[in-house]
């Protein structure tokens, strides 16, 4: 066998070697996945806050979201929202909007859960469109932005912050072991909003926490849900920047009480060789070297074969 011929056969071989040990060496979630499901606090790009969860409800699914409890350590739901028909305008496909309320706590928190129209995110209005839509003015952030920032670029508005989060149980262990997370903290995008009267006095302020879990598949957004929390009040004679904070808090206890409704635990996956040994015994773990023979075989071909040739060679010359 000529030279350049045994190279792309010994090309060939690495090549198939490389793909059955990558296969063989990965997880079926790795392969299978229909997506990587992410919480970040921005919809047209990646922020740089981002962090992977998986989902424990099914977010496209009417009667998987309605199964989000109505009762949860002190928290009980006060009022639920039919808004059906809202969610058409806003072009989503289904809408989910409950009041929560606890003891000692004098104002309901509202919790608005919104699902894409598949991977439509242009038609959808995000807080800082829908507030000063609804007469709001947002105080926080930059507060004056030019108008292509205000419509395209969500990161000069509100602040992003990074809500610690108590109970970690349904956190995604790392890949192959390693220490588990002790503190953990999920970006959300905070806005303070104000609405006014005619004569410019202040009649409601309130404070509004937000993040989208988007589903990606290399990079691109393929879907994502809207999460959001809300508490809003009359103005008091108190100190404004201490009532900022106690809202705030509040809205924090919440979601974080909620993240475990909401996220799951990633089920440890074993590599595929490894369930190819545990589920067929001797016979698995001969389908697996045979696979991995087989590309040996391959790489190794040209090398027997030019051998081969040699001894034949040999053996006409010695007649």
């Amino acid at each position: 066998m000529d030279k350049t011929k045994a190279g792309y056969v010994r090309l060939t071989g690495f090549l198939a070697l490389s793909i059955v040990l990558i296969l063989l060496l990965s997880t079926p979630g790795m392969i299978f996945s229909k997506g990587v499901d992410l919480i970040d606090t921005e919809l047209s790009r990646r922020s740089g806050h981002e962090f992977y969860v998986q989902t424990a409800l099914d977010f496209g699914d009417r009667a998987s979201l309605a199964t989000l409890p109505k009762e949860f350590g002190n928290w009980s739901m006060s009022h639920e929202y039919n808004w059906n028909a809202l969610a058409e305008r806003l072009n989503v496909s289904l809408m989910l909007c409950r009041d929560y309320a606890k003891p000692g706590l004098y104002i309901p928190v509202n919790l608005l859960v919104a699902r894409s129209k598949e991977t439509n995110t242009s038609g959808f209005h995000p807080p800082i469109v829908c507030y000063p839509a609804l007469g709001y003015t947002i105080v926080n952030g930059e507060v004056n932005p030019t108008p292509y920032r205000f419509f395209d670029h969500e990161q000069h508005l509100g602040e992003t912050e990074e809500m610690e989060v108590a109970n970690v149980s349904w956190i995604t262990k790392p890949l192959f072991g390693g220490e588990e997370m002790q503190n953990v903290t999920i970006p959300v995008k905070k806005l303070v909003i104000e609405k006014y009267d005619d004569g410019g006095n202040v009649i409601k302020r309130g404070v509004v926490l937000y993040f989208y879990v988007k589903t990606d598949r290399w990079g691109i957004t393929e879907e994502f849900t809207f999460i959001r929390v809300e508490a809003t009040f009359a103005p008091t004679q108190g100190n404004w920047s201490e009532a900022v904070e106690g809202t705030t808090a509040v809205c924090e206890g919440l979601m974080s009480e909620l993240f475990p409704k909401l996220f799951k635990l990633r089920e440890p996956e074993e590599m595929i060789i490894v369930a190819m040994a545990k589920e067929g015994g001797a016979l698995g773990v001969a389908a697996a070297v045979v696979l991995i023979d087989i590309p040996l075989a391959v790489i190794l071909y040209p090398s027997i074969r030019n051998l081969s040739e040699k001894r034949i060679e040999k053996r006409l010359q010695k007649r």
